[in-house]
């Protein structure tokens, strides 16, 4: 790999396969995302025959099922809620993912002999994000596994006399219906993959972080940022949590789906819920631990020199503005123990000691649960009714 491809804007989204059939296809150009053309040319690969399908054999609406395609929340769900989130999650995430290799390719924060490995890092993010047989992996394993997972489910549910848009049971025979097959053969297939897509991307970049900690990173206890100027680097890792909604909307929609029509209560579902958005939390934040170490040597090694500094100069302060020994006659001025100075000095001291050990601020922390609970609050509503809920917290506020 050249000099000019690692010092070009860098962006996660791009690269692979399927990327370059996308720019065949001028779904997406060198420097514009159109999400637009890809959600329109893929909920109309995915939703839209499910639904003139559904149609045309009568599960759209009516009795004719149990579960008509209208009712189901989870094509809904998946194909106009996740899958364009997925789209959208490359205009959120590339930004960041620019604006950090920009930095620390311009800044101070990898030092001079540490650039060699720091190069050496995202040529291997680089190589592991543009090659061609990840695409060809991921899309055998999405459609592999819709298969191995159809096997296992008409076996389970051979005695459950349930008949719905995808399939109809007769006895102990289970048919998929047209709109069935398109949905196991194109529909899942095709979302499965665009989210290990970028499942494959998040692991690569929690890599290349992981070595980004081991490089003896020049880190600045005095940054405003209390994070050592690891700031940006925790923002980025943040907008993932875009991945993540889309998951747990798909994971919102399947509960419900138990809830309506198998008669589950949202108390029996809850703890997976919280399962669901502690594990999702862990995996965005986790990788951000790995700089534990170097922030917590650095915040070490500052706060002894500087008590040190601000021991002596708390001494001569003293000496000249305190005690007076020489009675204020024949001073000379002050220009290192001045009270402007003891201030400053203090508030270095402070901005030392408030350094964080893992670069997480509270206000990111609670913003990346609410969008983690987020995509699960409508389930409120299938215990409760939007006008139920809405005359309670009528009441609540007056």
């Amino acid at each position: 790999m050249n000099e000019s491809e690692i010092s070009s804007p860098f962006r996660l989204s791009t690269g692979g396969l399927f990327y370059r059939l996308m720019l065949r296809l001028r779904l997406v150009e060198a420097n514009r995302y159109h999400p637009w053309r890809r959600i329109t040319l893929f909920t109309s690969l995915t939703w839209l025959p499910l639904l003139i399908l559904t149609a045309i054999d009568g599960t759209l609406t009516g009795n004719s099922v149990n579960i008509i395609f209208i009712c189901d929340p989870v094509p809904h769900a998946r194909y106009l809620i996740a899958l364009p989130l997925l789209v959208f999650a490359d205009w959120i995430i590339d930004p960041y993912m620019t604006a950090i290799v920009k930095h620390l390719r311009v800044s101070a924060l990898v030092p001079k002999d540490a650039k060699p490995l720091y190069s050496k890092a995202l040529e291997q993010l680089i190589r592991r994000r543009d090659a061609a047989w990840v695409d060809v992996v991921l899309f055998g394993l999405a459609f592999s596994l819709v298969w191995i997972l159809k096997f296992k489910f008409e076996i389970s549910t051979l005695d459950i006399e349930t008949s719905s848009w995808m399939t109809t049971t007769s006895g102990k025979v289970e048919r998929l219906t047209p709109a069935g097959w398109w949905f196991i053969s194109v529909s899942i297939p095709f979302i499965q993959f665009i989210l290990y897509r970028w499942i494959w991307r998040l692991i690569i970049w929690i890599r290349f972080m992981n070595s980004l900690s081991r490089l003896g990173l020049a880190l600045q206890s005095t940054h405003p940022d209390h994070m050592g100027g690891l700031g940006l680097l925790a923002g980025a890792q943040f907008s993932f949590g875009v991945i993540f909604t889309a998951l747990g909307a798909t994971a919102s929609a399947t509960l419900a789906n138990e809830i309506i029509h198998l008669g589950s209560t949202l108390p029996e579902v809850q703890l997976s819920i919280i399962g669901f958005v502690l594990i999702c939390f862990a995996i965005i934040t986790g990788p951000l631990c790995t700089f534990s170490g170097p922030l917590f040597s650095a915040k070490r090694h500052d706060l002894r020199h500087s008590s040190a500094r601000a021991t002596q100069l708390s001494e001569a302060f003293e000496e000249k503005w305190i005690k007076n020994t020489n009675g204020g006659q024949g001073e000379e001025p002050v220009t290192t123990a001045n009270p402007s100075t003891v201030r400053s000095y203090g508030v270095i001291y402070e901005t030392i000691s408030s350094m964080r050990l893992i670069p997480l601020k509270r206000q990111n922390v609670i913003g990346l649960l609410i969008i983690l609970v987020a995509p699960f609050i409508p389930l409120v509503f299938t215990q409760i009714s939007i006008k139920e809920a809405l005359k309670q917290l009528a009441q609540t506020l007056v």
